[in-house]
């Protein structure tokens, strides 16, 4: 409903196994487990790249809180005209 957001998708392309690895890894996970009980940590996963992500992350979100100025949309967003029409019925 136009409430901003922050999003990294970095892909599934392998360093250690390859693209085609990784997509298989992916298509297995939504497959079998996203969202489903099966959906949990497991020791054989590697963080390594979850904890890149979170960093980036904080340092993007501490930034834009020390901020003087409110963040903008970008000229025709959906997601701005979203954000206009929810004020609007308030």
């Amino acid at each position: 409903m136009g409430v901003p957001a922050i999003d990294i998708v970095n892909g599934f392309n392998s360093k250690e196994h390859g693209a085609k690895w990784g997509q298989e890894q992916r298509l297995g996970y939504y497959e079998k487990h996203y969202h489903q009980p099966s959906d949990a940590y497991s020791p054989q996963m590697n963080t390594k790249g979850f904890a890149q992500i979170a960093n980036i992350l904080f340092t993007v979100g501490y930034k834009l809180s020390n901020e003087t100025t409110f963040p903008q949309w970008k000229a025709g967003s959906e997601f701005k005209a979203a954000r206009d029409k929810s004020n609007n019925s308030l």
